[in-house]
């Protein structure tokens, strides 16, 4: 017996239904899920500077959320921070919207910044950085979580 070619549709159809019903694509990631220290062993090249020991800290603490970033490159260490005295971001789940300081020549500088983070399905962290300053178009890939 042949099937017709509309049942084929349809069993496809509902098939793939199945399929993206049990998995979500875009898994909602919350703070809880970034929260930690998190740091990536190899070097990696960015605004040719060679950048190596990258640790990047995913911190609460009395109600307060911040990221702070650090790495050694040419013998010195960088860090950037979103916390500081004043309010200047916020997380919406696995987004940081909002400023970010360091310090150039002995002043405090800042910029806007928004940081996407996400999880592989191994727990490797990827954060994606976009906005002004040094720290726009860096991608950290690969980055595990460690404790401290």
């Amino acid at each position: 017996m042949k099937l017709p070619k509309a049942s084929y549709l349809t069993g496809g159809l509902l098939l793939l239904l199945l399929l993206f019903s049990a998995c979500s694509l875009y898994p909602d990631l919350t703070f809880e899920d970034i929260k930690g220290e998190w740091e990536l062993d190899s070097e990696i090249v960015f605004n040719n500077y060679g950048l190596s020991s990258i640790h990047l800290s995913i911190v609460e603490m009395d109600g307060d959320r911040w990221w702070d970033l650090g790495w050694t490159s040419n013998g010195w260490i960088d860090w950037f921070s979103s916390s500081t005295d004043e309010d200047i971001g916020e997380f919406e789940g696995n987004v940081y919207r909002g400023k970010y300081v360091y310090w150039q020549e002995s002043e405090q500088v800042q910029h806007n910044i928004t940081v996407t983070f996400s999880l592989s399905n191994d727990g490797l962290l990827t954060a994606e950085f976009v906005g002004d300053g040094p720290l726009n178009g860096l991608v950290l890939q690969q980055l595990q979580k460690i404790q401290i």
